[in-house]
């Protein structure tokens, strides 16, 4: 398995290096992570993008942040809902990812007609205006 419990007397620095395995320790309990392994086990999909980018971005497990932006890379974008592709956007866009994945979504998503953006009601994710220029 990818990851496992040490027991509490275990109580080493974690590297400084993204070498693998590393250390976590969160609260009372120490995780050791293979994240190398974790990558290769773990199938990252259009449903679990955004959360496995989220904790690899908290955590800053570099591997796992490139395997998400394969991901993005490999994926046949096409055969994706308008949801799922604005859900994966919303997340890179977040998470900072490279602008070639930003770029790869954002024109999946401009080929959709303007019901799909109506529907989407986009507006309610981007950030309140208070005042307009003219």
């Amino acid at each position: 398995m990818g990851t496992e419990i040490l027991p509490e007397v275990c109580f080493s620095p974690a590297p400084s290096s993204f070498d693998r395995p590393f250390r976590i320790h969160v609260q009372d309990r120490t995780f050791l992570i293979d994240a190398e392994r974790k990558t290769q086990s773990c199938e990252i999909s259009a449903s679990n993008f955004a959360l496995i980018l989220r904790l690899s971005h908290k955590y800053q497990v570099l591997p796992v942040i490139d395997a998400c932006q394969d991901f993005i890379k490999r994926t046949d974008l096409y055969v994706l809902s308008p949801d799922d592709i604005l859900t994966l956007l919303m997340a890179a866009y977040e998470f900072h990812c490279k602008r070639e994945v930003l770029v790869l979504l954002i024109r999946r998503l401009a080929t959709e007609g303007n019901a799909v953006f109506a529907r989407l009601k986009i507006s309610r994710f981007l950030p309140a205006q208070d005042e307009l220029s003219v």
